[in-house]
């Protein structure tokens, strides 16, 4: 019976009391404490070992089993089934049309098993039990402790599970198979993008030549992955864009490798052919002035905000428009922002004719494609510097690009400074958190300065003492009366190396304000 009714303050036994206790006097007294009265229970299979026992026990073993093999199965597809993409008439069209539908399959019975499962077991093996239990408040003393483990082991002791090997098994399997499952998935994440070096997919396009030399065609698109079809000057009309793609000989007769110059996200390239008079008064930017040929302009498709197809072409405007979020891009100033979320001008592709007549690459993109990101760099010594990374032509170079800030991106066709870039030799590693920091004036320069090697920056008197990622400024360096930078002596050995390079162009979270000139 009750050791204390409803409402009434249970009687506090001892140890030597509890552990003198039975585990049913324990679950009696467990249920009591709490406010619980047993108003009914009844045992599911009262004569054990029964047939209709054991046809209920595989029925439930059944469906974690079921859950177990879907598990590997989807294990199975996922690892091994053709994912890559066909299109409609390419062989191997029907199994990949069945790899997202087989994952979704498996994996949904998998859930389904083990659930079906669980409720089967509860219903069928779980005795039936009407408990009313009142609301008390208060902490948990040691008899409660006591009782709760009580009651646990009596739950598992009624249930039958603990003897029922074949259910057990299969439970283990199909949950431990679900377990699997859903860690599966997340290898696609573990992965370092920078394990290729300088030709990780980041750095590289169908458009970075696999050798020096290597001729890279424009090729036009017309429905059929395996139709190779060039594109020459007299191809398109004054005021045209195209879409193109990359093309070598090397891929000829291969219709994987034609497949993949189509499909490959950054190939895409857009081809315009402004009109004669628009061509004559385009702007083009520092250190690209030979990437068109003639009329012909080509830019990357991808948005530099981010990385959506920039599909649209005003022919009247000569804009280029991301459909996505309305970013709009100028094509008579090198695909320079104009409006719109993109912060940094379309990439432009170096074009030619070769001797043949066609329109080839003249090299590879200058700078990464689509949106703009971070990394860690190396310099050529191997050793780590922070920061922003720029492609280079050839896919090279182990510099850090010092972009220019916002209020320079409308004047870099006048003469503004090009982007500096640091090198760390082998003894010293220049760590920079915020490189952005430090391209904020047209008249500064950083130049290495005392024994310990640290860079300074010559910045008028209003920027004073900033510092910037531990570099203190200091305005005994101020350069005045030019707006280009004065390249100091080489340093010895041993000291951080200060260069001029081609222009870069940085990513949009890189840019800064720029920093005021003193009145």
């Amino acid at each position: 019976m009750s050791d204390a009714g409803h409402g009434d303050t249970p009687k506090k036994h001892t140890e030597e009391e509890l552990a003198a206790m039975s585990r049913d006097e324990l679950v009696e007294l467990g249920t009591n404490l709490d406010g619980v009265d047993i108003a009914f229970r009844r045992e599911r299979w009262p004569v054990k070992d029964t047939k209709a026992e054991k046809r209920a026990e595989r029925s439930v073993a059944i469906w974690f089993t079921i859950a177990g093999i879907s598990a590997l199965a989807f294990i199975g597809i996922y690892l091994f089934w053709p994912w890559e993409y066909k299109g409609m008439g390419e062989e191997g069209y029907n199994a990949y049309n069945l790899y997202t539908p087989l994952i979704g399959l498996t994996m949904g019975l998998a859930i389904l098993g083990v659930g079906i499962g669980a409720v089967q077991f509860t219903k069928k093996f779980i005795p039936e039990e009407v408990s009313i239990q009142d609301r008390h408040d208060g902490g948990s003393p040691e008899q409660d402790r006591k009782t709760i483990v009580a009651e646990l082991s009596d739950t598992l002791d009624t249930s039958t599970i603990g003897r029922r090997k074949l259910i057990t098994r299969s439970l283990g399997f199909g949950a431990g198979a679900l377990g699997i499952m859903a860690i599966m998935p997340l290898g696609g994440l573990i992965k370092n993008p920078w394990a290729k070096g300088d030709k990780s997919d980041l750095w590289t396009s169908g458009w970075t030549p696999t050798f020096p030399g290597e001729t890279i065609y424009l090729r036009r698109y017309t429905g059929r992955t395996d139709d190779v079809v060039l594109v020459r000057p007299e191809d398109l009309d004054a005021g045209a864009m195209e879409t193109v793609f990359p093309f070598r000989e090397s891929e000829r007769g291969s219709e994987r490798a034609l497949a993949h110059a189509l499909k490959r996200a950054d190939n895409p390239v857009m081809l315009i052919r402004l009109r004669t008079e628009d061509a004559n008064k385009a702007v083009k930017r520092k250190g690209q002035e030979s990437f068109n040929f003639g009329d012909y302009f080509a830019y990357s498709k991808l948005c530099t905000h981010l990385g959506c197809p920039t599909s649209l072409y005003e022919q009247q405007t000569n804009r280029i428009l991301c459909p996505c979020h309305q970013s709009q891009f100028d094509a008579l100033q090198y695909g320079k922002p104009i409006f719109g979320p993109a912060a940094r001008a379309l990439p432009q592709l170096p074009i030619t004719v070769n001797e043949e007549g066609f329109l080839v690459a003249n090299g590879d993109f200058v700078e990464a494609l689509g949106p703009g990101f971070g990394s860690v760099l190396h310099d050529s010594d191997r050793q780590p510097v922070q920061g922003l990374r720029s492609r280079r032509q050839g896919g090279r170079g182990h510099g850090l690009s010092v972009p220019p800030c916002r209020g320079h991106a409308q004047a870099d066709q006048q003469g503004l400074p090009d982007p500096l870039v640091l090198h760390a030799r082998r003894d010293r590693a220049l760590q920079l958190r915020n490189p952005a920091d430090l391209g904020c004036l047209p008249d500064a320069v950083l130049r290495p300065v005392d024994g310990g090697g640290r860079l300074r920056r010559r910045l008028p008197a209003a920027a004073r003492r900033r510092d910037v990622a531990g570099v203190r400024h200091d305005t005994r360096h101020l350069v005045r009366g030019s707006r280009r930078p004065v390249r100091p002596p080489d340093p010895p050995l041993g000291r951080a190396d200060v260069r001029r390079v081609d222009h870069r162009a940085p990513p949009a979270h890189l840019l800064h304000r720029r920093v005021p000139s003193p009145a």
